[in-house]
């Protein structure tokens, strides 16, 4: 059961988010590892054996859409669309909480993931052994512009770039959904981008935002507690509702921001880009059902006449 060490060490490479961004500032790379390919074909077949555990179990919360067999961003994107046009179409208001962590995946503590991977999600004996050889004596060498530096051992993270790390990361953070919903709150989840969703009347407005900060307040002491930090530049207050509901929310409440959180903006201006994606969001919509159908396939059974 041992693993080699050479099997262990990435040479992690940054790679611009996205081409738009500032390549001065370090703030806009990823660091991706890149690993050998014996060291894949062992991941895969481990995260073969645990996809089929925690799938079978249901031990991954229902509205978390990355890293998962039949998720994806259309997924994501259209329960949380569907939500908010219900909410509108409904005379009602929708607020929105965008949290977004920082560097997640770098900060993933190896002994925090050890007892949610026994205690959570039920992995023991042989399995919970491997893992813990897995993560232990890891080592990173960071490569730039022709320049190495390390190895470098590592206490804390799961690669990103390898076939394991992102499932263990959304394994690592499985129980916030059982902390939204515990206030009450509506969710979803894909990887490290958590949206928190809060139907409410008007005249309930003001009490749903209480209860969203000490949500947010909450989930900011999980993230101390797992060694994870929120990225506030990257967080959001959005208010989706029809124009005349929007404009009473700041006329008559003056609801413009989460007390005592500087960092969260409301945005007034949503009926438009909500109507906008739409017909983007209707054609996913569309084509996620006709894959649907398509897995379905097999099951039928045609005769020749």
């Amino acid at each position: 059961m041992r693993s080699p060490q050479n099997l262990k060490q990435a040479l992690v490479r940054p790679r611009l988010k996205k081409s738009t961004l500032d390549p001065d500032d370090l703030n806009s790379y990823r660091s991706v590892s890149n690993l050998t390919f014996l060291s894949k074909i062992v991941e895969r077949a481990a995260a073969v054996r645990l996809k089929r555990h925690v799938e079978s179990e249901r031990l991954l919360p229902d509205r978390q859409s990355s890293y998962r067999p039949h998720h994806s961003t259309d997924t994501a994107i259209i329960a949380v669309h569907d939500e908010i046009v219900n909410t509108v179409d409904s005379a009602d208001v929708c607020a929105v909480v965008l949290l977004d962590l920082s560097a997640a995946f770098d900060t993933v503590d190896h002994q925090i993931l050890l007892q949610i991977l026994n205690k959570r999600l039920a992995v023991e004996g042989r399995a919970l052994d491997w893992c813990q050889l897995y993560l232990c004596q890891r080592s990173q060498t960071f490569y730039v512009n022709g320049q190495s530096a390390g190895p470098y051992s590592m206490d804390c993270s799961v690669p990103q770039g390898s076939v394991l790390g992102p499932l263990k990361f959304i394994g690592y953070t499985e129980d916030l959904a059982e902390l939204i919903h515990s206030h009450h709150l509506s969710y979803h989840l894909y990887a490290d981008d958590t949206q928190v969703i809060a139907s409410t009347r008007m005249t309930h407005a003001e009490l749903t935002v209480d209860r969203l900060q000490q949500c947010t307040d909450e989930i900011h002491r999980w993230c101390s507690s797992r060694r994870l930090q929120m990225n506030p530049q990257k967080t959001e207050f959005i208010w989706f509702g029809s124009r005349t509901n929007l404009q009473n929310l700041t006329t008559l409440w003056n609801l413009t921001a989460l007390p005592g959180t500087s960092s969260l903006t409301v945005t007034h201006d949503v009926v438009q880009s909500v109507n906008a994606t739409s017909e983007s969001l209707w054609i996913a919509s569309c084509r996620c059902r006709i894959m649907s159908a398509k897995s379905l396939e097999p099951a039928f059974t045609t005769f020749d006449d």
